[in-house]
């Protein structure tokens, strides 16, 4: 499991024209959400957060150093500006070593399917990220999914098919397809009418 280091600074409250002078000294504003202590304005550098978001998602403990403090938090949301594409706000959620956390972990597909290698099938992915339940310190970065298994037209993996840590609960039907291998669908060639 990574963990990730990042710098904050306390934030005021203010009016919609604070934000856009903070943004414009190339900084973020966020929220560190606490179940215990209810909620804390931060404002980060963006370009270590830029950093830390692309790799860290929302699979990975990052800690949060704040007015001499140390907090372990995750990712619980990012915002991004709608005409910039660039990263706007984000919300932390503060996290206790000894209660367990529900996130979300992406999925990583590995091998190839002899299905679409030799049988000209398409691999069709349901599912990108799976919600989890475990405790901080259980949490995986990722969860690899094996297709290499997918060997006819029309099979499929499944949730129960992941293999996972048995501290690391899946909070998905077992039965939910992840992906599957179906027949492309053929183009239709009409003759010109002369």
């Amino acid at each position: 499991m990574s963990e990730f280091l990042l710098n904050a600074s306390d934030r005021k409250l203010g009016s919609q024209g604070s934000l856009t002078e903070l943004r414009s000294k190339n900084r973020v504003p966020g929220v560190v959400y606490n179940k215990n202590q209810g909620s804390n304005p931060i404002d980060l550098d963006y370009n270590e957060l830029a950093k830390v978001v692309s790799e860290a998602g929302t699979s990975s403990l990052i800690t949060l150093k704040l007015g001499g403090k140390s907090i372990k938090v995750i990712i619980r949301e990012c915002q991004y500006d709608p005409v910039s594409g660039n990263l706007s706000h984000i919300d932390f959620l503060a996290i206790d070593d000894k209660q367990p956390i529900t996130t979300e972990v992406p999925l990583v597909f590995v091998g190839t399917p002899p299905a679409v290698r030799e049988k000209g099938g398409k691999l069709n992915i349901k599912l990108e990220k799976v919600p989890v339940k475990c405790l901080p310190a259980d949490l995986p970065l990722n969860i690899e999914v094996d297709v290499s298994s997918l060997a006819e037209l029309g099979q499929s993996v499944y949730i129960k098919d992941l293999l996972v840590s048995d501290k690391v609960s899946i909070l998905c039907d077992p039965n939910d397809p992840i992906a599957d291998v179906t027949e492309p669908k053929k183009m239709q060639v009409t003759e010109p009418t002369p």
